[in-house]
This record gives C-alpha cells, sequence and structure tokens, in this order.
C-alpha cells in the first residue's frame, strides 16, 4: 500500500509538471511523448510516466494510441468548438448552483484573484490565475460530480488559452482586459446574489473566449 501511495504521489506530480511544460511551450503541440524519454528527463521508472500520461488523456491535453504513443493535442475548430460548447453548457449550471452559497471569505478570495490577474504580466501566470478564479467561482455549486466534468474541460481549455497568450502577441493585453472586466462583472453579481446576471455575463465571456482564441490560433 505504501509503495502504490509513492507511485500516485510522483505520478501526480509528473503529470503537473508535464502540464506546465505544454502549456508553456515547452513541449509543442503535435509533439510525441515518449515514455522511456520523459522518464529519463525526470529520473523516474516507466510506471509513473504511463500514470500521468493517463491523466493528461483524460484532461484531453495528450491523445493516445496503442500503436503510436501519446502527442500532445493540436487543437483543431472542432476540438475547440466542442470544448467550449461543453462549458457553455455545464459552467454556467455550476455557477447558478454556487451563487446562494458564496461566503464573505468566499468573495475576499475571488477579490484577491481579480485584483492579482489585473496587475499580472506573465500570460501563463494568468491563465493560472484565470483557472483559479473559475474553479473557485463553481467550487461552492457543492457538486463534486459536477465540478470534476467542469475541472477536465478547463483544463483542455487552459491549454488552448495559453496557446492563445503565444499567438497573440499586442492584442494580449486587450484581451486580458476584456476578460478581467467580465469578471469582475461576474464577481460583483455574485457579491449582490443576482444569479441571472451573473450566468448572462458567464456566457458571453466565455463566447469572447472562444471568439478570442479562434481568431489568434487561425481556427
Amino acid at each position: 500500500m505504501a509503495n502504490q501511495a509513492v507511485t500516485k504521489t510522483v505520478s501526480d506530480q509528473l503529470a503537473t509538471a508535464l502540464r506546465d511544460r505544454i502549456i508553456d511551450g515547452q513541449i509543442a503541440p503535435g509533439q510525441r511523448l515518449l515514455q522511456e524519454e520523459v522518464a529519463r528527463d525526470f529520473n523516474v521508472s516507466i510506471t509513473p510516466v504511463r500514470e500521468a500520461i493517463t491523466r493528461l488523456a483524460a484532461l484531453g491535453i495528450v491523445k493516445a494510441d496503442a500503436r503510436r504513443g501519446a502527442q500532445v493535442v493540436s487543437p483543431t475548430a472542432r476540438d475547440l468548438t466542442e470544448c467550449y460548447a461543453i462549458r457553455l453548457a455545464l459552467e454556467p449550471l455550476a455557477l447558478e448552483w454556487a451563487v446562494p452559497n458564496f461566503t464573505a471569505t468566499d468573495l475576499k478570495r475571488l477579490d484577491e484573484l481579480v485584483a492579482e490577474m489585473q496587475d499580472v504580466t506573465d500570460p501563463q501566470r494568468y491563465v493560472e490565475l484565470n483557472h483559479q478564479f473559475h474553479g473557485a467561482l463553481y467550487e461552492r455549486a457543492n457538486s463534486e460530480r459536477l465540478c470534476s466534468i467542469v475541472e477536465s474541460v478547463r483544463s483542455q481549455a487552459a491549454v488552448y488559452l495559453l496557446m492563445l497568450g503565444r499567438a497573440a502577441g499586442s492584442d494580449l493585453q486587450k484581451v486580458e482586459e476584456h476578460a478581467n472586466e467580465d469578471h469582475r462583472r461576474i464577481l460583483e453579481a455574485c457579491r449582490q446574489r443576482d444569479t441571472a446576471t451573473a450566468v448572462q455575463v458567464l456566457r458571453a465571456h466565455l463566447d469572447e473566449g472562444l471568439a478570442s482564441v479562434r481568431r489568434a490560433l487561425g481556427l
């Protein structure tokens, strides 16, 4: 049992490390993840590598094939459309369930995330904060099943957003400013327990996010 616990910890850490490398561009879209090379790079055995790749495949960040091995996704227009269609179906529901449950502590944490996003200049850090903000919004839905599904889809979207950050160039600041304004409006609606407005702004926010990624990636 102890060995299983250690292996699980290593595989979780490895999955996070690989995800970060994919997000920051060290591992490019379309690049193959060879288990032996990853094991040598991180000085681990094949078993946690295999488990880490399985986790990334479940998140939609890599595609695993029995013959070709694992490969980092190169998003197509269909991938992107499906990802955001699922987000649009589930995230407003999660927010609707969450709004009545926000505490003063929850709202303070969301305020802090919005403030930090306002000042951050590193695109990768911005995406990390954005991921935390949306996660904190939906956590109070108090549905482990719904939040787990939403988290999986948002992890894939985070990769797309980092690709947007690298491709948008000088337009990135405008994209982030628009997103920050949406975050402030969502948070204020949550503070006022105005579920309808919070959900309406979130839907528009996700629609604009999809449009921005499509433009930046030419999809």
